[in-house]
């Protein structure tokens, strides 16, 4: 079990699993940049190893445990060894396969790699490169107020194989880049070698637009796409839990992602007086699920 859980400028990761053996033992290591945080380990001697639902239950509960830690600032990145200014990462997922001769979409999102900050009014360049090396200028454009921009261009006609679409966005040290391969006219192996969502890891974006707060309309993009092939996922459903406790969770959204593997969200988040509570972010498509958790920021009464 994975989990992305947001802590000001970071992004702490949470992962959870059986070791096996006797007797059995859960694990959950919070890592931060690569270096591990916290490492929790428990036995439960009093389960085997046949018990699967009593043991997924154990797991689940040690894995919320730990993001509830994160969001009341009992697991944090210390801040001498805070990793440095954060880089931007360019998320682009083409909306049908780029081939050469063809128009083609790519939905482009520019955010933070560590906090998911969208990253507003970035210039974007995008560039064909033949099987030569030969890089052509196709297009320019700009990040939205989300962080997002959808490019509609033509892909030149060429021949050969091994060739691809480039992507820059921002300047200097602080540009982001990506590239996508460009199928030949005369075949599909793109399309042959997708495995398709049902049987790919999941690759999830959430993008909020402004902070999430307790008593107001949150304002969610969701982007779902797979992991190997960077093809949206549509169809994929979407939960999104409220909770304040380890294992209190309400419901407040559901639904879909369209063609595009996106899903808008705006439920409204209940009004509290806890101290701390949050929104988890669940996609499902087939046997593969993600989720990524938000804090939810509550006013000063």
């Amino acid at each position: 079990m994975n989990t992305d859980v947001r802590q000001g400028e970071s992004v702490l990761h949470v992962q959870t699993e059986d070791l096996g053996g006797a007797p059995v033992t859960i694990q959950t290591l919070v890592y931060n940049a690569g270096r591990i945080l916290k490492n929790i380990q428990r036995s439960h001697p009093e389960l085997v190893a046949e018990q699967d639902e009593e043991i997924r239950e154990r797991l689940l509960h040690q894995h919320r445990t730990a993001i509830q830690a994160i969001i009341r600032g009992r697991i944090k990145v210390d801040a001498v060894t805070a990793p440095a200014p954060e880089q931007p990462a360019l998320v682009v997922s083409p909306l049908e396969l780029p081939r050469v001769g063809r128009p083609v979409s790519l939905l482009i999102l520019l955010r933070g790699a560590r906090s998911f900050q969208p990253k507003a009014g970035e210039d974007i360049r995008i560039r064909f490169r033949d099987h030569a090396g030969v890089e052509t200028d196709l297009y320019a454009g700009q990040t939205d107020g989300k962080g997002f921009h959808l490019a509609e261009l033509q892909v030149p006609e060429a021949t050969g194989t091994n060739m691809s679409l480039h992507m820059t966005a921002g300047v200097g040290d602080h540009a982001a880049s990506a590239a996508i391969p460009v199928a030949p006219s005369h075949e599909a192996w793109l399309e042959e070698a997708e495995p398709g969502p049902a049987s790919e890891p999941i690759d999830l974006v959430v993008s909020d637009v402004e902070p999430v707060m307790a008593g107001h309309d949150a304002n969610l993009m969701i982007l779902a796409r797979g992991t190997r092939t960077c093809r949206p996922i549509a169809g994929a459903e979407i939960r999104i839990l409220y909770s304040e406790e380890v294992d209190d969770f309400q419901l407040i959204h559901q639904g879909l992602t369209d063609d595009r593997g996106i899903g808008l969200a705006g439920p409204m988040v209940p009004l509290t007086k806890a101290g701390r509570a949050m929104l988890t972010i669940e996609v499902r498509s087939g046997p593969a699920t993600a989720e990524v958790v938000l804090p939810v920021f509550i006013p000063s009464s």
